[in-house]
C-alpha cells in the first residue's frame, strides 16, 4: 500500500460505481487513482465527473499493473463478477466486489480458494 491516500481503482462507469466513487470522495485519505472501462471515453467522462484529484482511464483489467492502485472496486454487470474478480486475484490485486460477488456458489467458492491460495483480499460489498 501507498504511504500517502488509498488509492481506489474503479472497474465499470455506472450508476452504482458513481455513487461508490462518490462516498470515496467524503473519505478524508482515500482517492480514486484509476477507472477501468470498456472504453478510455467512458473511463475518461467518469473520472472527470467524479475523480476531482484525477484519475488514469485505463480500458481493461491488462492495463491495470501493480502498484496503480491499493484495492479495485468491481461494479461490473453481475455476469462479469467472477471473471473480472478472477483476473484482479489472479494480479494479487485486493477486490471489493459489488454484491453478488457471483453468480453460483461454485464461483464464490473458487474466488474465496483463491484468495486464500494467493493472500490477497476478497470483500462482496454489502450497501
Amino acid at each position: 500500500m501507498s504511504s500517502g491516500a488509498f488509492r481506489w481503482g474503479v472497474l465499470s462507469t455506472g450508476k452504482i460505481c458513481a455513487d461508490f466513487a462518490n462516498a470515496i470522495r467524503q473519505l478524508e485519505g482515500h482517492q480514486v487513482s484509476a477507472v477501468i472501462s470498456r472504453t478510455r471515453a467512458n473511463a475518461e467522462k467518469f473520472a472527470g465527473a467524479h475523480c476531482p484529484k484525477g484519475a488514469i482511464a485505463l480500458t481493461g483489467l491488462d492495463e491495470l499493473e501493480t502498484g496503480m492502485v491499493d484495492a479495485v472496486y468491481v461494479g461490473s454487470p453481475n455476469d462479469s463478477h467472477f471473471k473480472d474478480v478472477k483476473a484482479l486475484l489472479e494480479k494479487r490485486q485486493p477486490v471489493l466486489c459489488e454484491k453478488s460477488l457471483t453468480t453460483s456458489m461454485e464461483e464464490t467458492d473458487a474466488l474465496v480458494q483463491l484468495a486464500k491460495d494467493k493472500s490477497t483480499f476478497l470483500m462482496e460489498g454489502m450497501w
